[in-house]
């Protein structure tokens, strides 16, 4: 589905419309909700089950690699998704500069963590290692060493998410914080306080208690 980055994409719309060199803004996405940065197993079926989770590569068992060609009950969940990204990140960045283009990745944008919310600790460094090796890797495939030290931005947790005033939230941003103030300026976070998913009375500013609507993720996104 479209999230923030509909937001992104009529921030920076600005900056590339009508450039007399010709450059546009590109957004690549891979996603899957309600899975995890841990290495948590799920049944065929569930989210995680279909989709596995975004655990670091670097983290892996030696000589593991989790099979995106197939997905049956013997495929492990274990870095599904990041194998997914950097596979499907290569495929578009190719066929991108097979037809002329020369690509230049500015940045990644980074909002999950509603799935982790009880484990702050070992989420922060999970997070880290994940920032370090989604920057080699893409690094790696494009040739260009900057994106060891590329901007990451994280969006933060609405505190209003499954129900208002969510206890959960405030210890995990705090983490999030951390993470970004530990690994400089080129990390940074951005705060969702003010998109409320739920109401003080428990209604629902969207369809669900979990989604933001449109609109606030128009302006996350933003």
């Amino acid at each position: 589905y479209v999230g923030p980055e509909y937001g992104i994409a009529k921030a920076i719309n600005g900056q590339y419309e009508n450039r007399e060199d010709g450059r546009k803004a590109f957004i690549f996405k891979t996603a899957a909700g309600g899975t995890s940065l841990r290495d948590v197993d799920g049944a065929i079926g569930s989210t995680t089950g279909d989709w596995g989770n975004w655990y670091p590569r670097s983290l892996w068992e030696e000589g593991y690699k989790p099979n995106t060609a197939t997905n049956t009950p013997e495929n492990r969940a274990t870095g599904y998704l990041y194998q997914l990204f950097v596979e499907n990140f290569e495929k578009v960045y190719t066929e991108l500069k097979d037809n002329g283009y020369a690509p230049v990745v500015k940045g990644l944008a980074w909002m999950q963590g509603e799935q982790d919310l009880p484990y702050p600790t070992q989420y922060e460094e999970l997070i880290k290692t994940f920032i370090e090796d989604i920057r080699v890797d893409l690094a790696k495939i494009t040739g260009d060493n900057t994106l060891q030290s590329m901007p990451f931005v994280i969006g933060n947790i609405a505190p209003t998410f499954g129900v208002y005033g969510n206890e959960s939230v405030p210890a995990f941003n705090q983490m999030q914080a951390r993470v970004a103030q530990a690994m400089g300026e080129s990390v940074d976070t951005i705060s969702a306080e003010d998109l409320v998913i739920v109401n003080p009375d428990g209604s629902k500013n969207g369809t669900d208690a979990y989604h933001f609507n449109c609109a606030d993720a128009e302006i996350l996104g933003e």
